[in-house]
């Protein structure tokens, strides 16, 4: 769902600034708002078309590429968004929506130092610190650098979006520290949030077992794998149930 709101909002922000397309006739205006209903219907491939041809007609619009990079980006197409990126941030190198999918796209293909950076740039930019802390924290978490993880997760969360990836995020963190009194706390409040995820309720159960206490580290891996629906989900539960 947020990657549809990522689409729409590059859609709304070209309609809104892209000067270039100003004068462009108002059937070409039309097909933005059709590109947007066509990716909403579930017709990913006719609004990427769609988007494409405008490109044809109007190459000098940077926000076209965002549109078009935010629907590559969503059909996990990310070596075909990141060119386009790259245009926009060519044209406008402190488009700051840019940015910001490009720190996500890095963070999806393992480049974790450049979304770090693209992060960081982000947040000199823009005030609007909406899930970047937590792209950050993550692309530091998977970097091995645990501490500044949990300072992201913990800025996520105090900026109000404490969800309960965030706080699994932060979980995961400080178990990476052997934090693990700071990591139950932080599974449960993600549990609480999202009462059946399974990989947290196991992971829980698996900070139980740092913390020897048997009988809570049994009844999670047990409504883990009620909760299971892959083989390799039960078979990692039943590996740890039978640690017991």
């Amino acid at each position: 769902m947020k990657r549809i709101y990522c689409l729409i909002s590059a859609i709304l922000i070209c309609l809104a600034s892209a000067k270039n397309y100003a004068q462009a006739p108002d059937d070409d205006t039309k097909k933005l708002y059709e590109v947007q209903a066509l990716y909403q219907q579930g017709k990913i491939d006719e609004s990427l078309k769609l988007v494409s041809a405008l490109i044809e007609r109007h190459p000098n619009v940077p926000d076209l590429y965002l549109i078009r990079a935010s629907i590559y980006r969503n059909m996990s197409e990310n070596e075909k968004a990141l060119p386009d990126i790259e245009k926009v941030l060519a044209a406008t190198p402190a488009d700051v929506n840019a940015i910001k999918l490009k720190a996500s796209i890095c963070l999806d293909i393992g480049e974790y130092k450049t979304a770090v950076r693209e992060c960081t740039r982000f947040l000199s930019l823009s005030n609007d610190d909406t899930g970047i802390y937590n792209v950050r924290g993550l692309a530091y978490f998977y970097q091995g650098e645990y501490k500044k993880a949990v300072s992201d997760f913990s800025k996520q969360i105090n900026a109000g979006d404490g969800t309960a990836a965030v706080y699994k995020n932060r979980a995961l963190a400080y178990y990476g520290m052997q934090k693990y009194e700071e990591s139950l706390a932080d599974f449960t409040s993600s549990i609480e949030l999202d009462p059946s995820d399974v990989m947290t309720i196991k992971n829980r159960g698996t900070v139980y077992l740092q913390l020897k206490r048997t009988k809570e580290a049994l009844a999670d891996l047990n409504k883990a794998l009620e909760f299971a629906t892959t083989e390799s989900e039960r078979a990692e539960i039943q590996a740890l149930i039978q640690r017991l």
